[in-house]
């Protein structure tokens, strides 16, 4: 099983590298990057299909994925330039091995350097960093500036997707009419009354128990 795995792979490495070529010429995917066609393909496919969106479908897209709506303001063909290239790189990222994930870090200077890690008390710990931490840092990379408009600074968050979902939260809250707001901040209210009696009664020690 082992020879079949390394052949399956040397296999693969050759193909990438014949059809390297054609996926460059098609938008410039980084097939050796990639390392493998299978990933290639599907940028490829990414790539394009951001390439045939309007622009305003271009938002929802960054929306969907990274969970707040990017920035407006300026001129529209060279914002629209500036998001697909943003939507661009999360579909590279989401299909990048971790060699190629810390690289990105890397050119993107969103790596300390070794002197900065031990000051703060993290010794080595970005260099073992796995591809999920590395393209967590990718994701802030793009997004970061957006939730900060609304008030939210995500390195305080344990993701992106947790800083989505608190905006949907405040939006949610932002849509509510007062009546609806009060009725939400009494039941809020109940509930944490009831959490309190709760751990009042399970409490060890208690009088009676």
């Amino acid at each position: 099983p082992l020879g079949v795995l390394r052949g399956s792979d040397s296999l693969e490495l050759l193909l990438a590298n014949l059809f390297s070529g054609f996926f460059e010429a098609r938008g410039g995917v980084p097939v050796g990057a990639l390392g493998s066609l299978r990933a290639a393909s599907a940028v490829l496919e990414s790539w394009e299909r951001l390439a045939a969106l309007p622009s305003a479908e271009l938002a929802a897209a960054f929306r969907q994925r990274l969970g707040v709506t990017p920035p407006t303001g300026g001129e529209e063909e060279p914002q629209r330039a500036a998001l697909e290239g943003r939507l661009r790189d999360v579909a590279l990222w989401e299909q990048l091995p971790p060699q190629g994930l810390r690289a990105e870090c890397q050119r993107l200077g969103l790596l300390p350097s070794g002197g900065a890690a031990a000051a703060a008390g993290r010794g080595s710990a970005p260099a073992a960093e796995g591809a999920q931490g590395l393209r967590e840092r990718l994701l802030r990379s793009v997004c970061s500036g957006a939730f900060a408009e609304r008030g939210i600074d995500v390195r305080r968050l344990g993701s992106v997707a947790e800083a989505g979902e608190l905006l949907r939260a405040w939006e949610r809250l932002e849509r509510m009419t007062k009546i609806e707001l009060e009725a939400e901040y009494k039941h809020l209210g109940a509930s944490s009354a009831q959490q309190q009696q709760q751990h009042r009664e399970q409490a060890p020690g208690e009088p009676g128990r």
